[in-house]
């Protein structure tokens, strides 16, 4: 029929009686209906409006077709027998895509992971959803990986659009809410100062008026009370204020913290001063943690003094008996990491504590849990609720800073402190992940700490970062 046919042949020498080769015999397989489907499937896989390439057992790129020539503007005569990880794969991605590809090569499939592929012209890169497949011979034998993939760059780009109109979006929510409680705190304080100011004002008439010895005598007093009173509320406004405005630059990402050496035991004493003439008669005050130059570690020296104030401040107000306590102390890491430890800082104190329900709800901006403050009992001032969602946002940002500034020993000489975190060791990542992101609250207060601080107050809450 003049058909042409593919033939799969094993050719074996033919001996006569005396083993002289006298020809050759031919054992054949029809194999014509295989190539044409192999031929149909090469034709498919280059005409397919989905980017597919495949990779041979050790990584290089053995197939590539039309579309992924399209999305990428690399020819087929490029990419043939290069490395697909090392030449066409983003530097972030690299050890994930090692681990696809192997994964696929023994005959582990990967379905929907994204990844993106470098463009030629190195301006862009191609976002791709890969379904990635182990390549199989005649015989079965694994001798690479065929990807199917789905450009979903327009997509991505659109749902990255839309990310960024919900944050402006919450952005601008969250600026509402600190623009009316600012203006909520002015007229409260501006409403405080007036009525103290009458008040000073009253008391001076009337002891004018009566004009006797006694009143002017005591007149001296009863102006410095009154004013002492207005230069409260104004600090408490003040305070307030900035509070507020350390929120919004830290919301908004703004805010980029330092790492420089700080002496821990030296930062809690430093703190426990200046909060301390805040604690009621009755609360004793407590340090737990190292002696001065026993225990420094790299991070922002701000933040950390402004998040053990700001816990302190709200273990003042809440407290009315017992005891208020700073913590500090490290520990190995579990698991170990060489080089690293955990630090643990944080303060406890015998309120009235916070319950489990309440928990994630005061960390947020303005609000304050059920408990009232003991110094707003009795007075026009008032606690805002930022205090603790302060000191939530500045866990987080140390939590990531932790994470972009960890270095090997061998880094240290060329380390900047703020450099970005790229290739990082997988393990030491997600165990810094795990241990940082938010405030740990405890309450009732564990064993340990209710034996250091015996008798007096209440259940009690224990706040610390890792």
């Amino acid at each position: 029929e003049g058909r042409r046919l593919e033939i799969l042949l094993n050719a074996t020498s033919r001996r006569d009686v005396d083993g002289h080769i006298i020809g050759v015999v031919g054992i054949g397989q029809n194999i014509t209906a295989r190539i044409a489907q192999e031929q149909e499937y090469s034709r498919l896989i280059d005409t397919a409006n989905a980017p597919i390439f495949g990779v041979d057992i050790n990584g290089h790129v053995n197939v590539w077709n039309k579309c992924a020539q399209a999305l990428t503007g690399y020819q087929v005569k490029d990419v043939l027998g290069q490395n697909l990880v090392e030449k066409f794969v983003t530097s972030d991605y690299k050890y994930s895509v090692q681990t696809v590809l192997e994964n696929a090569v023994q005959g582990n499939e990967t379905a929907n992971f994204e990844f993106p592929l470098i463009h030629k012209d190195g301006t862009h890169g191609v976002q791709i959803l890969l379904n990635a497949t182990c390549r199989r011979d005649h015989e079965g034998r694994p001798v690479g990986m065929v990807g199917i993939g789905q450009d979903i760059t327009d997509a991505q780009r659109s749902k990255e659009a839309e990310m960024r109109q919900r944050e402006a979006e919450a952005a601008t929510a969250a600026q509402a809410t600190i623009s009316a409680h600012v203006y909520h705190e002015i007229r409260n304080v501006v409403g405080s100062v007036l009525a103290l100011a009458e008040r000073a004002s009253e008391a001076v008439d009337l002891a004018l008026e009566e004009s006797s010895g006694e009143s002017i005598k005591k007149l001296p007093a009863e102006v410095r009370f009154l004013t002492e009173h207005q230069r409260l509320v104004c600090a408490h406004a003040v305070n307030t204020l900035n509070d507020m405005l350390d929120v919004s630059r830290m919301e908004n990402g703004t805010y980029k913290p330092s790492a420089v050496v700080i002496d821990l035991g030296a930062l809690c004493h430093q703190a426990a001063k200046l909060q301390g003439p805040r604690l009621k008669n009755d609360v004793q005050l407590h340090l737990d943690c190292p002696s001065e130059a026993e225990l420094v570690v790299l991070s922002d020296p701000a933040l950390l003094l402004q998040y053990l104030t700001n816990l302190l401040s709200n273990a003042a107000k809440f407290t009315d008996s017992g005891h208020v306590m700073v913590t500090c102390h490290s520990t190995e890491c579990t698991p170990p990491l060489d080089g690293w430890v955990e630090v643990v800082i944080g303060v406890a104190d015998t309120g009235p504590g916070i319950k489990p329900a309440e928990q994630d709800r005061v960390l947020q901006a303005f609000t304050t849990g059920n408990a009232v403050p003991c110094e707003d009992i009795g007075t026009t001032v008032r606690s805002t609720g930022i205090g603790l969602r302060l000191a939530n946002l500045i866990a987080q940002i140390l939590g990531d800073a932790g994470t972009e500034n960890g270095k090997d020993k061998d880094d240290m000489e060329s380390w900047d402190p703020l450099d970005t975190m790229k290739g990082r060791e997988k393990k030491r990542q997600a165990h810094i992940n795990e241990s940082r992101h938010s405030i740990q609250i405890t309450s009732p207060l564990p064993d340990r700490l209710t034996a250091q601080m015996p008798g007096g107050g209440g259940p009690g809450t224990y706040l610390t970062i890792k």
